[in-house]
């Protein structure tokens, strides 16, 4: 493959130039031409770039390779952003962050940090409407540019931290809603509302990807006023995209959420892709068969444990350790089940923890197929109660177990228990064997004296 040069083809077919000319047996293919425009010599690239952005993507996805990421660079003159579309920014700009994976951070900064030079310096915010400092620079092209590298920005966010509910992306990408909501004025005539509307879109996109199964408020809140909106530019594809980031919010009714392997992140590609029909029968720039292909990335999440006694669905306090990685050290964090897990293989333990249940340790590191087993059927993980404790529900407090009624108990008489009464109390096996070996009834002139008493 190496010597078909194909990232640089590639490349000529992203930014353009004059045709190369093509030999051997496969020639005949490459003379077809556009039946719409005179094309001439030249490649034409409002055909042939979106294609090679993407293409560039997935072969150079997660590998950090910043030769390849330079290529996809947003211009950083006037001169060479009048030759852009800024559609094909927000392209250029997710092509980059896919390669550079491990690059992208869940902040403003670094989404920030993505914007070419010449709009920074020249305070082209979100929020301007006034003129910029030179004749030369366009507005209107710095507005749109600005916009669209924003969300291309956000929604490489969206496809880094899928599934995941990161609290940090999640705040991030609704900073950056809220920001396109408040444009108004000026601002919006600048930019042109049809553009506001795609980059809301692929924002809101975003964030239903990082918060996919979890059915969050706030991101149910912007579908449904999104939703509402009916007059200006709004169109069928607007409204495609707004229900498709309800229907990831709910995935699979909340059992589902969202992998980031490498199969998934390309499905999700094709899925998402941000050019969004104007009606039900358009399919000229994105075949929309394709909007199903999320399915692909996909995968049931949701852990349910049920009380083996009772059969019945119940809380439960989970211990869940993550695997150190470059970003992070060792950490463990609580959880109370029902609850989406995160992805598998960033976990290395999981425990039933608490003094309610038994205690049951998932050992990830010898192979995550049990637990994977346990996910498809339905996430179902039985738990046993133990003695004389209480379920969360019935319970929430911890302030109605046998032993905690006898420790707070206001009565100030002693109470005298059997030692096997113990068992009705707690199931700690230290406790047992305690009232076992040290309290056993003595004999002392035909009385039995219990030494274990309770106060």
């Amino acid at each position: 493959m190496s010597d078909l040069n194909v990232p640089e083809q590639l490349y000529q077919y992203m930014v353009g130039g004059h045709k190369r000319s093509h030999v051997g047996i496969n020639r005949e293919k490459h003379k077809s031409p556009s039946y719409q425009i005179k094309e001439g010599d030249t490649i034409n690239v409002d055909v042939t770039c979106p294609g090679a952005t993407l293409a560039l993507a997935m072969i150079y996805l997660k590998t950090n390779n910043r030769s390849i990421a330079d290529w996809l660079q947003a211009p950083d003159t006037m001169y060479l952003l009048d030759f852009v579309k800024p559609e094909f920014l927000l392209l250029r700009t997710l092509a980059r962050c896919l390669i550079l994976w491990d690059d992208i951070l869940p902040n403003a900064q670094w989404v920030n940090s993505n914007v070419p030079e010449i709009i920074t310096a020249n305070s082209v915010s979100l929020h301007a409407a006034e003129q910029p400092a030179s004749e030369d620079l366009n507005l209107e092209t710095l507005a749109q540019a600005h916009v669209y590298t924003i969300a291309g920005a956000c929604l490489a966010l969206g496809f880094r931290f899928a599934g995941s509910a990161n609290l940090s992306a999640f705040n991030c990408l609704c900073k950056f809603a809220k920001d396109f909501e408040c444009l108004s004025g000026q601002a919006v005539t600048t930019t042109g509302h049809y553009n506001l509307e795609t980059c809301l879109s692929v924002v809101l996109l975003s964030l239903s990807m990082v918060m996919a199964g979890s059915g969050n408020l706030r991101v149910l809140q912007l579908c449904r006023f999104m939703h509402k909106k009916t007059g200006g530019e709004m169109n069928y594809g607007f409204h495609l995209a707004h229900h498709m980031a309800l229907g990831l919010l709910f995935l699979g009714g909340g059992r589902y959420s969202l992998s980031t392997s490498n199969s998934s992140i390309a499905a999700l590609l094709c899925a998402l892709y941000p050019h969004f029909p104007v009606h039900s029968t358009d399919n000229r720039y994105h075949l929309q068969a394709l909007r199903h292909l999320y399915v692909l990335a996909a995968e049931p999440r949701l852990l349910v444990p049920v009380d083996v006694d009772t059969n019945t669905p119940c809380y439960v306090l989970l211990e869940v350790t993550y695997k150190g990685t470059q970003w992070y050290e060792e950490t463990t964090e609580e959880l109370m089940a029902p609850t989406l897990l995160p992805e598998l293989h960033l976990l290395k333990q999981i425990k039933v923890k608490g003094p309610r249940y038994w205690e049951i340790i998932i050992d990830l590191r010898k192979g995550i197929q049990h637990l994977q087993s346990i996910l498809c059927k339905d996430g179902v993980l039985y738990v046993k109660l133990r003695a004389g404790q209480l379920s969360y529900k019935e319970d929430p407090m911890g302030w109605r177990s046998l032993l905690a009624q006898t420790v707070t108990h206001r009565n100030s008489e002693a109470r005298s228990f059997k030692p096997e009464a113990i068992s009705a109390f707690t199931s700690d096996p230290a406790l047992l064997s305690f009232a076992e070996y040290f309290c056993k009834p003595t004999t002392d002139m035909g009385q039995v004296i219990y030494l274990f008493h309770l106060m």
